[in-house]
């Protein structure tokens, strides 16, 4: 059964929530653990045959599907491709996935995912049956890479005005220690020296924080 196809029956579900959760995992992570066990065979027929059987495989299946909604919902604000790895993706297309057919809030989380995805990285989930060949297209994207390019540039330019911004500070400071304050006119340049001090220190203070400058 292709994953891509088809969402996991009630016994797969309850069989991932209880398989050993990977470290740092929320209750909805162990929906990721339900694809583990999405191609096993099991008997559900016999899981449902008792009905105490039934009602605790009912909550077991709500409790993941309320939690993973709630992960999915958080871990997709606006902007959130321009953030997330491409492991994270793969995850969130997983979890997604494991809803099919059960939860049309689910299903166009998936939705909106997989538009993200191909408008960002030009990769379509659909042509991607797995999490390693999901993980593996992404990263091969040049969208992905030219970020990662333009974030460094960001950060080097950052770096750069910061010290800039360090070095005129460090030649103000000499200006107001060498000044001579008996001569004419001194008290007003001095004046002048420390509201630019004061704007350069700001500015630094902004670029080091990569925050635009609120001027």
């Amino acid at each position: 059964m292709d994953m891509m196809e088809n969402g996991a029956s009630d016994a797969e579900i309850v069989q991932g929530s209880t398989a050993p959760v990977r470290g740092g995992a929320t209750l909805a992570g162990t929906a990721l653990e339900a694809m583990n066990a999405m191609r096993r065979q099991h008997d559900e027929q016999a899981a449902d045959s008792d009905g105490r059987d039934s009602r605790e495989i009912a909550q077991r299946i709500e409790a993941l599907r309320v939690s993973s909604l709630s992960e999915v919902g958080a871990a997709t604000p606006e902007g959130w491709i321009d953030q997330a790895s491409p492991e994270r993706i793969a995850d969130l297309v997983q979890i997604t996935d494991t809803w099919k057919g059960r939860d049309e809030r689910m299903e166009a989380a998936r939705q909106r995912i997989e538009q993200d995805v191909l408008e960002r990285y030009g990769v379509r989930i659909a042509d991607h049956p797995d999490r390693a060949s999901i993980i593996d297209a992404i990263s091969k994207s040049d969208s992905l890479n030219v970020t990662a390019a333009l974030r460094d540039g960001q950060a080097e330019q950052r770096r750069d005005e910061a010290g800039q911004s360090m070095a005129r500070v460090d030649e103000l400071e000499s200006t107001l220690d060498t000044e001579q304050s008996d001569k004419p006119g001194d008290a007003v340049l001095r004046e002048r020296d420390e509201n630019e001090l004061g704007r350069s220190r700001t500015m630094q203070a902004w670029s080091s924080t990569g925050r635009p400058d609120p001027g």
